[in-house]
């Protein structure tokens, strides 16, 4: 089984949710590479429904505003945008491990070709993984932001030479 390519996505929450109501709805800027197409781009179509059911679930305490074709600034000014003391705006910012790397260059780590033999391998790295439970504190450390989660997008990795199909790892030697 080929390993999809893993985006991030990186809520800072510089709010408390704990317990007590909102008074009034609290808007939260949600900001993506790529076209606003469903159809086309994998990771609009998550932010879509990431947004539908936070509004839904929350009852309009929180809207969340969509910013697809990177509105907000590139990846790396975005990370930046997230990573500043004292914003006073919430954003969530859906990353790639390229945009993650200035800040966390160990979450590469997790997107190595073959790592994964199967989702459900993925998904208990990613859920209930010792690694990325580390790496999530770590972001949160050196950034204030939370890594809420690793999300599939849906892509691949291709890898092509002029001698064979390569399927696993064994097949990059002599290629």
């Amino acid at each position: 089984m080929r390993r999809a390519v893993i985006g991030l996505l990186i809520m800072a929450f510089i709010l408390a949710l704990s317990g007590s109501a909102l008074a009034k709805t609290l808007t939260i800027k949600m900001s993506y590479n790529g076209p606003p197409d469903e159809v086309n781009n994998a990771v609009h179509y998550y932010a879509v429904n990431f947004k539908k059911l936070v509004e839904d679930k929350l009852g309009g305490k929180i809207k969340i505003e969509l910013y697809p074709d990177s509105q907000l600034g590139t990846e790396e000014e975005r990370m930046q945008l997230l990573t500043k003391s004292g914003l006073n705006q919430p954003i969530i910012n859906v990353a790639s491990y390229a945009g993650m790397a200035p800040v966390l260059p160990e979450a590469y780590a997790a997107s190595i070709p073959f790592m994964f033999d199967s989702y459900k391998a993925a998904h208990r790295f990613f859920d209930s993984g010792r690694y990325w439970s580390k790496v999530k504190e770590e972001f949160k450390k050196r950034t204030g932001a939370v890594l809420l989660e690793a999300v599939e997008e849906g892509g691949f990795l291709a890898f092509t030479n002029s001698k064979r199909e390569i399927k696993g790892p064994d097949d990059f030697r002599g290629a």
